[in-house]
């Protein structure tokens, strides 16, 4: 069994790393919602014979938007790591949560981090998920 690949998406993903199936959120627990998720993407990057990394933020986005109310969480980043592999993830790539990354439009999140630096064949999110400047990207923009 290879090494979990853990990575900071400052930078694109390494070669050996590139065309995985994305899973995307916060992963924050991963509880029965993002299990599904998780699942999903794992079922589509075993049938496709690719790797299937989990993306997430740290901090937690509510973290910044709301700093005088801190957010529960129920693993840190590195128990998150674990139990994602535990669950079968090849690895986990971490984008830092800014102003500068809330402001990146939908379109801009797409290009810049999962195709250019994530390098992603295919991307699983929640119904629920939201993401770029307004959260005007969906499941469906993906």
């Amino acid at each position: 069994m290879q090494e979990f690949y853990r990575h900071f998406l400052d930078q694109p993903v390494c070669d050996e790393a590139a065309g995985a199936v994305i899973a995307i959120g916060n992963f924050d627990g991963v509880h029965r919602g993002h299990q599904v998720v998780l699942k999903t993407a794992l079922e589509f990057a075993r049938s496709t014979d690719r790797q299937c990394f989990a993306l997430s933020f740290e901090p937690h986005p509510r973290t910044l938007f709301n700093a005088k109310s801190p957010v529960f969480r129920l693993t840190d980043e590195v128990m998150k790591g674990r139990v994602l592999e535990a669950f079968g993830i090849d690895g986990l790539l971490v984008l830092e949560f800014t102003r500068g990354l809330a402001a990146t439009s939908a379109q801009d999140f797409v290009n810049t981090y999962l195709l250019d630096r994530a390098k992603a064949a295919h991307v699983v999110s929640g119904f629920n998920f939201h993401f770029g400047k307004d959260r005007v990207g969906t499941p469906e923009f993906l």
